[in-house]
């Protein structure tokens, strides 16, 4: 009598951990490996963290004081961006020439307009390897995440990636597919010449990181 031999079959992901697709591949939220092992909840990796979330409130409180209404529109939170079929990106914070924008173009649907400036916190994605048993997290595909979404901005239209780097006080500022990395302490060009400092920001609301 032959013994049965029990083979697991992949798991399938939800779609609502589907962070960002960029290139038809997709990007899941940080931590739905560890969700589908049943070692955290959904909720427990989609919302933002507290510094998280003082980040791009402050920076919109902030940058209200450099960016004048009339002229820009400054949006945070995931903000969607639809830039063709399966290439659907989540944006930390954005900021659009008011002239980009009217009543019209506010819908329940992602955008389909490339913002001016874009700024990211930090790399809240992973992608995974599904042809086992258990997924399994594919390191080197942070890279390819980092710049495929920087080349999709800007072959859009979107003129300045900013993307702040937490734990290593680093920001790096994409322009024109030329990138370029700063310490905090080093104002930058935000858009139309207005300047502006991450470390004067911190030290504008008392945060030291």
């Amino acid at each position: 009598m032959s013994a049965s031999i029990t083979v697991a079959e992949p798991k399938t992901i939800p779609k609502d951990l589907i962070r960002e697709t960029i290139n038809g591949v997709n990007y899941y939220y940080r931590g739905t490996a560890e969700v589908l092992r049943g070692e955290k909840t959904k909720e427990q990796i989609m919302g933002d963290s507290i510094l998280q979330g003082f980040m791009k409130t402050f920076l919109a409180v902030y940058l209200s004081g450099l960016l004048t209404l009339d002229k820009y529109l400054f949006l945070v939170g995931e903000q969607g961006l639809n830039l063709k079929k399966r290439n659907n990106l989540s944006l930390d914070a954005v900021i659009y020439r008011a002239s980009q924008w009217n009543s019209k173009n506010l819908s329940r649907h992602y955008s389909k307009k490339a913002p001016i400036v874009v700024l990211e916190i930090d790399l809240g994605v992973e992608e995974l390897d599904l042809s086992g048993p258990e997924p399994r997290v594919v390191p080197e595909a942070t890279t390819r995440y980092f710049f495929d979404k920087i080349d999709q901005l800007h072959t859009a239209g979107t003129e300045r990636v900013v993307w702040i780097f937490m734990d290593r006080q680093r920001l790096l500022v994409s322009e024109n597919g030329i990138m370029r990395t700063l310490p905090w302490s080093e104002s930058f060009e935000l858009i139309d010449g207005i300047e502006f400092n991450f470390e004067a920001f911190l030290k504008h609301y008392n945060v030291q990181l």
